[in-house]
């Protein structure tokens, strides 16, 4: 390693101790200008930095918004219940028995029930995406 090291030393005297030797000093001056000239101003990176800084700003303030609406939901605004599974929704919502539904019946009745209510559900669904469907299958043959 010591004769390694000595090499470098020694190359690294030489560099140090050389003098560059130019033809025309003036032309070099010159190139090393113009290129100075030519590199591209601050104001590109004013911008980016302008407009990152905008837009961290309106991700912050989202992100608080977000999190107020997630937190503290005003419980005016929730859903109601309906009173009968003639309007319920099914769409992520729970069906509810009817009024008149017997308050004394066990759990399987109820189930077998809302079961037989889901299934008239999906049957009007399927109905729905067949029509729709089909209309849409006649108007890509009329387009085309």
């Amino acid at each position: 390693m010591t004769k390694k090291e000595d090499t470098y030393e020694q190359w690294l005297e030489k560099i140090k101790t050389t003098e560059p030797c130019l033809d025309n000093p003036e032309e070099l001056t010159n190139d090393i200008l113009n290129r100075i000239y030519a590199l591209p101003s601050g104001n590109s990176s004013r911008i980016l930095l302008f407009v990152s800084r905008i837009s961290g700003i309106a991700a912050a303030f989202l992100l608080c918004f977000l999190i107020s609406e997630t937190v503290f939901f005003p419980q005016d605004k929730q859903f109601t219940e309906q009173p009968s599974t003639a309007n319920a929704v099914w769409q992520g919502k729970a069906s509810f028995l009817p009024d008149d539904w017997n308050t004394e019946s066990s759990f399987l009745e109820k189930s077998r029930y809302l079961s037989e209510q889901w299934k008239e559900y999906k049957k009007e669904l399927s109905k729905r995406k067949a029509f729709f469907l089909s209309k849409r299958i006649s108007v890509e043959n009329i387009i085309h």
